[in-house]
């Protein structure tokens, strides 16, 4: 097995989703480009995004007439970005009855590649117990 080295310098987006740049390898950014470079597959992504607030509204709505997502919520977002600025816990806590979650530190966008040791502590309690410690 060959083990490639960390991509030497940052992209500019990976210069601003990250904190620690060298979890995303040069493989690791290869597999991005090859899922995004499929047809169609930038365009859902921004799909995402551009129904944020119609798909907020809808949530709102729910609710406001008492539907809850009643399964257990595992939020886990880095101390680097827009969530680490946002009430997180909190705002899943309006949606859903069963929510965990942690804020991981020193980590950006890509939690997986830039700190997966915490976020393993995280996940393989959630997904055993249905609960995150």
């Amino acid at each position: 097995m060959t083990t490639r080295s960390p991509c030497p310098t940052p992209s500019p987006a990976r210069a601003r989703w990250t904190y620690n740049r060298h979890g995303l390898t040069s493989e690791a950014v290869d597999g991005y480009v090859r899922a995004f470079s499929h047809p169609g597959a930038l365009r859902a992504s921004f799909d995402d995004y551009r129904a944020m607030e119609q798909d907020v509204a809808l949530d709102d709505i729910d609710a406001a007439e008492g539907r809850r997502l009643t399964l257990p919520v595992l939020a886990l977002w880095g101390s680097v970005g827009l969530p680490s600025r946002l009430p997180t816990l909190e705002i899943w806590r309006e949606y859903a009855d069963d929510v965990t979650g942690a804020e991981i530190p020193e980590c950006g966008h890509f939690i997986p590649e830039e700190q997966p040791t915490a976020m393993l502590a995280h996940l393989r309690p959630f997904l055993a117990y249905g609960r995150a410690v």
